[in-house]
């Protein structure tokens, strides 16, 4: 199970940026037809791997808890990467849903856009945020388990990522300002 977590990590993350990078176009206003199919076959194909991700993680959860159950050692302080871990990958899962819904109805009537921009804005803020502490928090682990030791790889990823973060978020408030 670990092994299947190692491959669908790297896909996933991939997935996410390519629907992001095709979403930020269409921010942009770069509309046409393959951008748009493009986001939602990424969407859809990011969405399937973030429900296998999240099942194998939730496994693991509920195995590390009853360890942690049965000898009675929670080891909070040790653990915090962890448990930021599960916290952000819930919050996560819970702001691509809202995510999924939003456009899900802006894509049935485009004039939703203009009075759901806000949320739109608020959710994808949040989802942003959950989803680089979750990137951030495992960056360390999943190199490990790829068996690479590098700080400076690491240290450009982080960056790269923080970078992208920001990108998105640059796009998301000028589609509200086209939308106002």
């Amino acid at each position: 199970m670990r092994n299947f977590n190692k491959y669908i990590t790297p896909l996933m993350i991939i997935l996410f940026l390519l629907h992001s990078f095709f979403a930020s176009l269409e921010y942009l206003g770069l509309y046409n037809n393959f951008i748009h199919m493009s986001t939602s076959i990424f969407a859809i194909i990011f969405s399937i791997f973030v429900i296998l991700h999240a099942i194998v993680g939730i496994i693991f959860a509920i195995k590390g808890f009853k360890k942690v159950n049965k000898t009675k050692t929670y080891y909070i302080k040790a653990n915090k990467y962890y448990y930021i871990k599960i916290i952000s990958g819930i919050l996560m899962i819970i702001f691509i849903i809202f995510h999924m819904i939003l456009f899900i109805q802006i894509n049935k009537n485009y004039q939703l856009a203009k009075t759901l921009n806000i949320p739109l804005l608020i959710i994808n803020i949040f989802l942003y945020l959950s989803m680089l502490i979750h990137l951030l928090v495992s960056i360390k682990p999943f190199m490990i388990t790829w068996g690479i030791d590098n700080k400076y790889l690491k240290i450009g990823i982080e960056i790269f990522l923080i970078l992208f973060f920001v990108y998105l978020l640059i796009a998301n408030i000028i589609f509200v300002e086209v939308q106002l």
